[in-house]
């Protein structure tokens, strides 16, 4: 759901801003808490814990990343991946608090104490996220159509490197997170011991925190973003075939610490990539675009190679992903093809630059002879 309404969250960036849709976020999320504090039915949780806060995640992760891009050109990348690191370091800090709460004083009071906090956060993020002054003096916010033109804008819908970067997302995100949701069950089902198992969930996190800064600086260093971005989903993939064939804990701990590495970069460098062929006023909305193709179709991934593990006999997480490898590394090469176009229609706009001031000195050297 947090990447899923990634189109929504970006219309509402265009027309209101990052602040306000930030502390948008921060209310419908304290209420989404409170509210599943007081769940007695599984209907109600999945109302509450999974599309109120899930969509007030997304109010609140989104302009907090999209914000960066305003602020940084030469070191963009580098910046998105700072920004995005903390919320791995979050994840890793709430994990232990949130269980000593509900060790302590229940999951009810957990809740609560989560609405108040996110409530208090969203306040702080809020005030310090301060995009900077774009446009006109009166700081007015227009945002830019997605199908229909409005007579001043090419409409999103229609531009091509936006639709082949949804569509190489939308593969990719089909096997996003089939390693991360069944690597414990596959290694289970290969004979790793019970009290392993944690430590490849730790390995994936702690790839997930460290991953970010030094392919944001190897993206920033090459200058070719596009390009660093489908390295990322090519080793993504790698890990899963990895994992897919091997067995012992040690390889599927470097299968899953590779994964958590890669997996990393790729979410930081989402927004960076797509501001390489869209103007920073249509960033927010087009990146949800993008967030928008990633998530829904990151949802189908793990259940399909659930599916596929009850229809094979003898069971086997194996075929899943591989299937799930071959997406990231589908989805590496339609990345690469978006490079290519990128580099082509920068090209042709700058051809198009250098004839018309040529036709402008042509007409004035005529102007000057009559």
């Amino acid at each position: 759901m947090q990447s899923g309404m990634g189109f929504l969250s970006g219309w509402l960036i265009a027309v209101l801003g990052e602040r306000r849709v930030i502390l948008m976020g921060g209310a419908l999320g304290a209420v989404a808490l409170a509210l599943a504090s007081c769940a007695t039915e599984l209907w109600e949780l999945y109302v509450t814990y999974g599309v109120m806060l899930g969509l007030a995640c997304s109010w609140i992760w989104q302009p907090c990343v999209l914000v960066v891009q305003r602020w940084f050109t030469r070191r963009r990348a580098l910046a998105s991946s700072l920004a995005s690191s903390g919320a791995g370091v979050g994840t890793l800090c709430l994990g232990p608090g949130l269980a000593a709460l509900i060790r302590h004083f229940g999951w009810q009071a957990a809740f609560r104490c989560l609405a108040g906090g996110i409530a208090a956060l969203s306040c702080v993020v809020a005030a310090l996220c301060r995009p900077p002054r774009l446009g006109d003096a009166s700081g007015r916010r227009q945002s830019v159509p997605y199908l229909w033109t409005d007579g001043h804008h090419m409409p999103l819908l229609r531009r091509r490197p936006l639709l082949l970067m949804m569509f190489a997302c939308g593969v990719g995100g089909l096997g996003w997170a089939v390693l991360a949701v069944h690597l414990v069950q596959h290694a289970k089902g290969r004979g790793v011991a019970e009290g392993q198992l944690p430590s490849l969930v730790s390995a994936i996190g702690i790839g997930l925190l460290c991953g970010r800064i030094p392919v944001g600086w190897l993206a920033d260093k090459s200058g070719k973003r596009i390009r660093v971005f489908a390295l990322v989903s090519a080793t993504m993939g790698a890990a899963n075939f990895w994992a897919a064939f091997v067995g012992s804990y040690e390889a599927l701990l470097g299968a899953g610490t590779l994964f958590g590495f890669s997996a990393g970069a790729f979410v930081a460098l989402i927004p960076t990539a797509v501001k390489e062929f869209t103007c920073i006023e249509a960033l927010p909305q087009a990146a949800g675009l993008v967030y928008t193709a990633w998530g829904w179709a990151m949802a189908l991934g793990p259940p399909l190679a659930g599916w596929m593990y009850d229809a094979i006999a003898p069971p086997s997480y194996a075929p899943g992903f591989c299937l799930a490898g071959s997406e990231l590394v589908a989805s590496a090469l339609l990345l690469l093809g978006l490079d290519a176009l990128v580099a082509a229609e920068q090209r042709d706009a700058a051809e198009a630059e250098v004839a018309a001031a040529e036709a402008e000195v042509v007409a004035a050297e005529e102007g000057r002879t009559e």
